[in-house]
């Protein structure tokens, strides 16, 4: 299950790696309302998040059990993001939605079996 909760992990980080590239040239498409700056200001946002989850991506595959907590707050966060995105109107964007939950609903299966403890008999 380590392995699970890692390669949830890499996929979350890559995702929000290539979404920051493109909140970064959002303002040059026209598909956003939103002035060069704050486009930025988001790309850099989104940025931070990344290295976040690749932190406690990172942690998960150390010895101990320090990032397990963290690791459970990015699925939350992407839980959050997912349901969010699924009250959009566009169809796209509501099996992007769809897409984003099940990757934090594998995230936090990968997770309990991480702090799962087992039986001692």
């Amino acid at each position: 299950m380590k392995k699970l909760a890692g390669i949830v992990g890499g996929v979350e980080t890559v995702s929000l790696f290539i979404c920051a590239i493109f909140l970064s040239f959002a303002h040059t498409s026209g598909a956003q309302n939103a002035s060069p700056s704050s486009s930025k200001a988001l790309a850099i946002t989104c940025l931070l998040f990344c290295l976040f989850a690749l932190w406690c991506t990172w942690g998960l595959t150390r010895p101990g059990n320090w990032a397990h907590t963290p690791y459970l707050l990015v699925q939350v966060f992407v839980l959050i993001t997912g349901a969010t995105l699924l009250q959009a109107t566009a169809i796209e964007i509501k099996l992007l939605g769809i897409c984003v939950l099940a990757i934090g609903i594998l995230g936090l299966v990968g997770w309990f079996a991480l702090t799962r403890k087992p039986h001692s008999t």
